[in-house]
């Protein structure tokens, strides 16, 4: 289709009539969607070489390509480019620069780039300093991070939600569940209203940290503050019982899941029949695998392999068959 599309372009040029700048944009966006930034280059550059000016997006466009692809010095150089001929980035091109270094590992470079953002008339907003923090979060500096974010109050920069959600994830992923609830309720002294991700990040380290009663507490606040928990909720319930095996109260919550009219997803069946093997429920488990086709939900690889693998350890091979119908 994009072919076709960059054809009838040519056709259009051969009958003499000149495309616009919006058909040059609309071909570029399309090229660099599927990476490829060089054809949306060489549109580009025609585009420059017939007359027409480009515009703020078009430049956008350009810079998210190479940045996707990791050529942030081609994008940086186009950035350049645009100051040159006086175009004003907006906030777009920043960002989208700030997350090319920092998702090609230059977080320093990342934040050169920032401190530079006013004198290009851009100052960094909450965004730009969210793109900043994610990226240390990613590479587990966790007292780095925090040390940046103290740093950035400082200087003026107000966190918004999803702030102390990058904050609150990767405490709880490195097991510092009391710092992450310590800035949960620094948020809410803030005035800013947890969101499903806030309580789901929460909630997940709580149980993994074998806290489950505290991460029931706190969908109990979800509920009263009228954020309900939604399947991804469940599902980390339904982990923590079962790697705990509480069977009894993982099918229970099964059942509740689908009385509140919430649809369970592969996820919940496969982690359930998971915990059913592992404490040799067999019956149960080949139960809910069946029952998997009926509700028009068939199992994904991972269910199989699961169901397979515990089949062979408990020397069930020859029953395998009744599961894959």
């Amino acid at each position: 289709m994009l072919s076709e599309a960059h054809a009838f372009c040519d056709v259009m040029i051969e009958r003499g009539l000149q495309p616009d700048i919006i058909t040059y944009t609309i071909l570029m966006n399309g090229y660099c969607l599927i990476d490829e930034v060089d054809k949306a280059r060489k549109l580009f550059d025609m585009m420059i070489k017939r007359g027409l000016v480009p515009d703020v997006w078009s430049y956008n466009i350009l810079i998210k390509g190479y940045c996707k692809t990791k050529r942030v010095d081609e994008a940086k150089n186009l950035f350049g480019d645009m100051l040159l001929r006086n175009l004003g980035p907006n906030i777009i091109s920043c960002n989208t620069l700030v997350d090319g270094f920092c998702k090609s590992g230059r977080i320093l470079d990342a934040w050169n780039f920032v401190k530079e953002m006013p004198y290009y008339g851009r100052p960094p907003h909450a965004t730009t300093y969210n793109i900043l923090l994610a990226a240390y979060c990613k590479i587990e500096h966790l007292d780095q991070t925090n040390a940046l974010f103290k740093h950035l109050i400082e200087r003026g920069f107000v966190p918004n939600v999803w702030s102390y959600n990058i904050l609150i994830s990767s405490c709880c992923r490195n097991k510092r569940v009391d710092e992450a609830i310590n800035l949960f309720k620094d948020m809410c002294l803030m005035g800013l209203v947890p969101n499903i991700v806030t309580y789901n990040s929460l909630i997940d380290g709580l149980c993994k940290c074998g806290r489950i009663s505290r991460a029931s507490e706190f969908a109990d606040k979800m509920c009263n503050d009228g954020q309900p928990p939604d399947i991804v909720t469940h599902n980390i319930f339904l982990n923590a019982l079962c790697k705990r095996q509480q069977l009894d109260k993982a099918i229970a919550l099964l059942n509740h899941i689908v009385d509140q009219g919430l649809c369970p997803n592969f996820y919940t069946y496969t982690i359930l029949i998971n915990g059913l093997y592992k404490g040799g429920w067999l019956k149960t488990a080949q139960k809910i695998f069946q029952h998997i086709f009926i509700r028009g939900h068939p199992p994904n690889v991972q269910t199989y392999d699961i169901i397979i693998s515990e089949i062979r350890k408990g020397g069930l091979i020859p029953k395998r068959k009744a599961f894959l119908l």
